[in-house]
């Protein structure tokens, strides 16, 4: 997500799903980039619920909700 906060700054969200290191990794050379002025990472474990398809056609998946 990208917002302007005024003429000069902007806000950048970006909403990451994947291996923890691999995440870490990739926040870690955002931060690093010229022109990052503040930055900060923010994890949210997730826990696989249930296996499930939606109808007799639908392809079985999983859905993820947030570790209790």
């Amino acid at each position: 997500m990208h917002a302007h906060l005024d003429h000069d700054n902007c806000l950048e969200t970006v909403i990451l799903k994947g291996a923890t290191a691999d995440v870490r990794q990739f926040a870690d050379a955002l931060i690093a980039e010229r022109g990052v002025r503040h930055g900060h990472l923010n994890l949210v474990a997730l826990e696989a619920e249930y296996h499930h398809a939606h109808d007799a056609q639908g392809s079985d998946h999983v859905h993820y909700h947030p570790t209790r």
